[in-house]
């Protein structure tokens, strides 16, 4: 199953390699504004490496939202499930591709963030768990459009997927456990460079094993649904 996912998440990638390196050179510029703005005001630090982080978790949105409807309206997705491949590889290979991009954003911040944080006298180490913590809101919050991607069309995706997380936020004073995206990017939007980031390992655990279920969820509508209808 591995090799075809990511034959799959390797042109996902391709196709969407211009968005990509736009949304990296945001993310260094933004870090590196970050690493600037230490000295004369930590506020406007925290503003860019807040807003690198809330990036991050939106391009995974927006790629998984548009990612089938694109491949639909071009019947790319008609040669490639005529390969064999199963449709709950074509949605893992959806699904590696957009946690590359949340890695390397991730990454990203982390380098921009450490350098920010020696700069700032704080240790450089204290990024390591925002970035993890960055990248398992990224893959949930990426999963649950997917997820709604199978059903609708991209706008309506995004509208679904925004529902959800803020309907979520709301439930999680109560269940944690539920859809825990926005409490994860909650914890990412709130850290301070000399407070550091108070992480729930228990959230992000449960945002992993959600993922993986919006995953399961996802290849089990799609399986039903008529791909050779035009999406036009």
């Amino acid at each position: 199953m591995m090799r075809p996912a990511a034959l799959i998440a390797a042109n996902f990638l391709r196709e969407n390699r211009w968005a990509i390196v736009l949304l990296m050179i945001w993310a260094v510029g933004s870090g590196i504004g970050a690493v600037f703005s230490v000295h004369s005001s930590l506020d406007d630090a925290m503003f860019f490496l807040h807003q690198q982080a809330a990036y991050s978790v939106f391009f995974s949105v927006f790629l998984a939202a548009s990612a089938i409807y694109n491949q639909r309206r071009s019947r790319r997705i008609l040669a490639v499930l005529s390969k064999g491949i199963s449709r709950s590889e074509y949605l893992g290979g959806i699904v590696l591709g957009f946690m590359a991009v949340a890695a390397m954003c991730s990454i990203a911040l982390s380098i921009t963030g450490a350098w920010a944080f020696s700069v700032a006298g704080v240790n450089p180490l204290s990024i390591v768990p925002l970035a993890i913590v960055l990248f398992v809101a990224s893959t949930l919050a990426g999963t649950t459009a997917l997820l709604f991607s199978t059903v609708f069309n991209p706008l309506l995706t995004l509208a679904a997927t925004s529902a959800t997380l803020g309907a979520a936020a709301y439930i999680g004073r109560e269940i944690p456990a539920v859809l825990p995206a926005y409490a994860l990017l909650q914890r990412v939007m709130s850290f301070e460079l000399h407070r550091g980031i108070q992480v729930s390992w228990t959230s992000v655990a449960w945002g992993a094993v959600e993922a993986i279920a919006l995953w399961g969820i996802a290849s089990a509508i799609f399986a039903r649904r008529d791909i050779a209808v035009s999406v036009e």
